[in-house]
Formats: structure tokens, sequence, C-alpha cells
């Protein structure tokens, strides 16, 4: 799982969402995309994944990560817990939120440009 130059699978939407602040880890339903620029094109399965952030600072650099911003850098580790059938709902809500607002500046920039010629 993972995208290059945007183009591959990527996580979109998170549902039923809990989390553990001492353990560092959060848990939800989201839906794999396979995407093409960044952009969400097929909904490919519904997971829920538990997300673990390891934050290291640069002084725990020789562990083979790239140093962030300002030395402090993070890695994301997945867990698949659970399998679903495409969780619909999430599915149009993510379709409506990208192209929704693409939409919208478009139409932004054509009314923009019309207005101004």
């Amino acid at each position: 799982m993972g995208t290059i130059n945007g183009c591959g699978t990527k996580f979109f939407g998170k549902a039923n969402y809990i989390e553990n602040l001492e353990e560092k880890w959060e848990e939800f339903d989201t839906t794999l995309w396979f995407t093409l620029f960044w952009l969400p094109i097929v909904p490919l399965k519904s997971y829920r994944i538990r997300q673990k952030h390891w934050i290291f600072q640069e002084e725990d650099a020789n562990i083979g990560f790239k140093d962030g911003f300002f030395g402090i850098s993070q890695k994301i580790f997945y867990q698949i817990i659970k399998k679903y059938k495409l969780n619909w709902r999430q599915v149009m809500h993510t379709y409506l939120t990208f192209y929704g607002t693409i939409f919208a500046i478009l139409l932004l920039l054509f009314v923009l440009m019309r207005r101004f010629q």
C-alpha cells in the first residue's frame, strides 16, 4: 500500500473513531482507494485499521529514517483489524468531498475570469 507521485493506493475517510493517547494509536473504519495524482478514483475495500504513530527526535535518527522538519520525524504503521465490504456511505462522502471541492474551485475560477474580462 502506498503511492508514487500520487499514483497507487491510499486510505481515505475515518468513521467510528477511537484514540488511545497513552499508547499513541488510533483506530477507525476507512476505505482503501486506487489513486491517480492523489485523487481517489476507484474504491477497493473498506477496513477497520489501527494506526500507530512513531515520533522520534534527531538524536534517534540512527535507526534508518530520514530526518523531518526541525529534526523530528514520524513513521505511521497500519494494522488491519477487520475487512469489510465497501462502505458506500464513506465512498460517496469521499467522492463528494474531493470532486465537489474541485468543481467549486473551477466554478469560482470560471466566474472570476468572466467577471474580469
